[in-house]
């Protein structure tokens, strides 16, 4: 519980914290060191303590091309460069990929691009599903 300071049923707690708060009636400035419960009129109430702020993580469909890289193990990213000397479906796909200003997980193309990738043995088709997967 936390205690907030009131007068006349308004919360003054914040201003009265940070002395720019006036007894209306005599107009003293406070706090003069007084504790709130001497100045006439205030009144302090137990407030609930505030409820902490939801948290929610967003999943994310589209990445730069770095990012979408960077998705990759090492070892995928160097295997996948080596395969681009030797095939040309997987390296159509690299260059697409490198040269696209986003990669989105729902565009077929990422998807067509992934299966040239298991088609070449460089990912598993559960390594695949795991790329296409939304994420942070």
């Amino acid at each position: 519980m936390i205690q907030r300071i009131f007068y006349d049923g308004t919360d003054i707690t914040d201003l009265l914290k940070a002395g720019k708060w006036s007894h209306p009636v005599s107009g003293i400035q406070y706090p003069p060191n007084k504790e709130p419960l001497e100045i006439e009129g205030v009144y302090l109430v137990d407030a609930p303590d505030p409820e902490p702020e939801e948290f929610s993580v967003v999943l994310r469909d589209t990445f730069t091309s770095l990012e979408f890289f960077e998705s990759f193990t090492d070892a995928e990213q160097l295997a996948i460069v080596q395969v681009t000397m030797t095939n040309a479906q997987v390296k159509l796909w690299y260059d697409k990929m490198i040269a696209a200003l986003k990669i989105d997980l729902k565009d077929p193309r990422t998807a067509l691009g992934l299966t040239a990738l298991v088609t070449a043995g460089l990912l598993t088709q559960a390594r695949k599903d795991e790329l296409l997967t939304p994420r942070q």
